[in-house]
């Protein structure tokens, strides 16, 4: 299967991209800098051109037998949190999914799935009483509602960029992954 990936040269992007490649998948990392693709893998991953913004350039590659992987973000542990960093964070997630939109609707054939990203962070804070267990360390599932706080806005608004996919009939998953340490 072809699958590509969005964001497919950050942490958990590298290596599922080496994973999927060693399975015999043929994959396709979009970044603004196709040249560093080549540079970070070896053999069976491909390189596309990318604005961060559209799927210019890339919908192309998108066909029946594609899955998609959204992965894309400015880093949230790579600095302080001012306003500007909080703002190109969200808007960095924003943007990918305007672009997965946007190359879906241009394709000639969708593609079959949608791996979204996300994180736990998605729950925020949950007072006593809202979760599953209810209190502040309340266990959480699908069913739960988005917590509070810039964390859980971000994941709940990256999520929802991408919520339009199934109007072209592809089947839409959401990773919600905690802190990645390797």
């Amino acid at each position: 299967m072809r699958v590509v990936v969005i964001g497919g040269t950050g942490f958990i992007g590298r290596r599922l991209c080496v994973e999927l490649a060693a399975s015999g998948h043929e994959i396709m990392i979009l970044s603004r800098r196709p040249s560093k693709v080549a540079a970070l893998f070896n053999r069976g991953v491909i390189g596309l051109g990318f604005d961060g913004r559209t799927g210019k350039g890339w919908s192309d590659a998108l066909r029946g037998e594609t899955a998609i992987v959204n992965l894309a973000g400015e880093n949230i542990a790579a600095g302080r949190w001012t306003e500007a960093r909080k703002a190109r964070i969200l808007q960095s997630r924003l943007d990918a999914g305007a672009a997965v939109l946007d190359a879906i609707a241009r394709a000639e054939t969708p593609p079959r799935v949608l791996v979204q990203g996300s994180a736990v962070g998605y729950y925020g804070a949950h007072p006593a009483g809202e979760g599953l267990d209810a209190g502040p360390n309340a266990a959480m599932d699908e069913a739960a509602q988005p917590g509070d706080g810039f964390l859980a806005d971000v994941a709940r608004r990256w999520e929802d960029s991408t919520a339009g996919v199934g109007e072209f009939g592809v089947r839409r998953v959401v990773a919600r992954t905690a802190m990645v340490l390797g």
